[in-house]
Order: structure tokens, then C-alpha cells, then sequence
């Protein structure tokens, strides 16, 4: 109990028997609880964000980057505690999102492919999680020098994902 607190919630918990421990006692959970809603709040990721609001290296990437493309929309996320910029393209009917950090270099692509565009064991994953449902989406991701597939399967009226390696093993459980 601090000075700050005062008699008067000294006196109104002490006619209680242990409830001055008990509150002394709550304290690491409720800034446990405050750092819980602090992390969750700085970890929602994609907030809508115009493309003139973006630091000006981040807008000529994104404009060099889309050339001849429709911008279907820019976001700025927090990814790790670290500032990323997406767009969202389409060219030629094909999807195209990107992320940019703060000095305008490009981290990751994901880009929208056909089953004949992936390497045979990506393909037989996903047609084997597709089976009696429709494919949604399939994305080659690139990040640095690593290469990952996204897919999208509707069956059942639910929608499933997937992150494939090149090998067609699974990225993280599904």
C-alpha cells in the first residue's frame, strides 16, 4: 500500500481479513493484463493507409513496382515491431502484393499462380486438400532468397489455408 493511496482505503481493506495481501497480490496480474492488450493492440497488422500518406521512397517503389497494374489497395503493417507498406495489385487479372520497408526495398512478393506454375509437389498437395472443393487462391510467395506457396481451398462451405515449402511439406500446421 502506497502513501498515495491513503487511511482511507487502508482502513476500508484492513476490516476485511487478507484482502490488503489479496490486492497488493493482484498487481502482477493486472499489468499483465494491461501488457496483454498493449501486445494485441500493436500486433493487428494491416491498417489502411493512402499511397500519398506513405514516405515518399515507399511510394516510388510501389509506383516502379506496379507499372501497367491496377493498385487494388496500400496497407501499413506492423510486422515484429518493424514498419512494413503493402500493396495490393492486379495485372492482367493477376494478383500481385508486395511489402516495402521504410527505405523502399522490396521484402516480399506474393504472386498469383496457376497449379502449372508450381513445382509437381505443391501441385499434388494441393490437389489432394482440394479434393471435393474448389481452389481459391495460390499464391508463390518470395521473401529474401526463400520460396513458399499460399493456397486457399473452399469445400464445405469452409475455407481452408495452407503454406506449402517447394517440396509440398507443409509450413506450419493447418
Amino acid at each position: 500500500m502506497s502513501q498515495d493511496d491513503g487511511p482511507c482505503l487502508e482502513s476500508a481493506f484492513a476490516a476485511i481479513p487478507g484482502a490488503l495481501e489479496a490486492r497488493c497480490s493482484m498487481k502482477p496480474i493486472v499489468l499483465a493484463g494491461l501488457a496483454a492488450v498493449a501486445f494485441l493492440q500493436t500486433s493487428a497488422t494491416d491498417k489502411p493507409v493512402k499511397l500519398s500518406d506513405m514516405p515518399l521512397v515507399v511510394q516510388q517503389t510501389i509506383r516502379e513496382q506496379t507499372r501497367g497494374a491496377i493498385i487494388t489497395g496500400t496497407l501499413v503493417e506492423n510486422e515484429n515491431g518493424k514498419i512494413l507498406y503493402e500493396c495490393e495489385s492486379l495485372l492482367k487479372g493477376q494478383t500481385r502484393d508486395f511489402l516495402v520497408d521504410d527505405t523502399g526495398a522490396v521484402v516480399e512478393v506474393e504472386d498469383q499462380v496457376s497449379l502449372e506454375e508450381v513445382p509437381q509437389a505443391v501441385k499434388i498437395a494441393v490437389q489432394r486438400v482440394a479434393t471435393g472443393g474448389r481452389l481459391t487462391k495460390l499464391e508463390r510467395v518470395k521473401r529474401g532468397n526463400t520460396i513458399t506457396y499460399e493456397a486457399a481451398v473452399m469445400k464445405n462451405g469452409k475455407k481452408t489455408g495452407m503454406e506449402l515449402r517447394p517440396d509440398g511439406s507443409p509450413l506450419k500446421k493447418q
